[in-house]
């Protein structure tokens, strides 16, 4: 009985290269001389042999790739173009929306509101700085944040001094908030000022409320949606074009190289890993 001498590993890892290179070749010039080109036909993707239709073994069989490739080409550039449009037509809804009449006349007078209510509080805000219990608040006030600001990091130092800020400044606040509400002045142009904040949002949120309901971008909307849907199906018809012309390249090697080959080490498909060159699962290495 003989046993089969040793190899290393090295000599068998190039002995297997070799192959996968002579196999590329051989297939590669199979297809390269029997390639049937596209006609245009919507049809599907089909097996032929050679150049002609007859039942001719001797050539190797060919898979025509062109309309799966067509088709996923196709249906990536309509996708594109419906999320373009879809961004496009969102955005021309919201320009149109804030450059309406009245959307423009409500942000004026949220603006105007704003101003007038400023104006109505400087001058109670300059009296009570003229009050010597208000200044002295605001003297305090000062006082302790200088003092946190000195304490160094002793923690409760700190948080005696600020305790005792916040004391300040919730009195401080609290006359300035009874001034400006006993002010008539001030009380109006706060009330025109929350209509005007109100009228501004309420006029918003119709809008967001029905933006989706629009006719534009429901229609924009829907046809994104489609091309979603589009181009899934024919990335799917592509995936299986690619693994059915493994298929066909695989039967080619086996009958016309003599040689037999199998798959191993488990090599998955996927981006960047075309079953045109690696088959189904693994890549083609001589059986040994």
């Amino acid at each position: 009985m003989f046993h089969r001498p040793w190899t290393p590993g090295w000599v068998r890892m190039g002995v297997a290269a070799m192959a996968v290179a002579a196999a590329t070749c051989a297939v590669a010039k199979a297809d390269g001389d029997a390639w049937q080109q596209w006609s245009g036909s919507d049809s599907p993707s089909a097996v032929s042999r050679g150049t002609d239709n007859q039942q001719n073994t001797s050539q190797p069989l060919v898979y025509d790739m062109a309309p799966a490739m067509a088709r996923a080409a196709v249906a990536q550039a309509q996708y594109d173009r419906a999320s373009i449009n879809l961004t496009d037509v969102q955005i021309r809804a919201r320009l149109q929306f804030e450059h309406s009449p009245e959307y423009r006349a409500a942000v004026q007078e949220l603006s105007d509101a704003q101003g007038a209510y400023e104006a109505a509080c400087q001058p109670v805000e300059n009296e009570l700085m003229d009050n010597p219990a208000y200044r002295s608040l605001i003297e305090k006030r000062t006082q302790t944040q200088v003092a946190l600001d000195n304490s160094h990091g002793d923690r409760a130092v700190a948080t005696a001094i600020a305790t005792l800020k916040m004391e300040y400044s919730a009195s401080a606040s609290k006359m300035e908030a009874e001034a400006l509400a006993d002010d008539a002045q001030v009380r109006d142009a706060k009330v025109r000022l929350i209509a005007a904040r109100q009228t501004l949002d309420s006029m918003t949120e119709r809008f967001e409320d029905s933006f989706a309901d629009r006719p534009a971008v429901a229609a924009a909307w829907q046809n994104y949606q489609d091309s979603i849907i589009n181009r899934a199906g024919a990335q799917g018809y592509l995936d299986g074009a690619m693994v059915t012309r493994a298929d066909v390249l695989l039967t080619n090697q086996q009958r016309y190289s003599g040689t037999q080959y199998s798959y191993c080490a488990a090599w998955p498909y996927g981006y960047g890993y075309s079953p045109y060159w690696y088959g189904y699962y693994g890549v083609l290495v001589r059986r040994f």
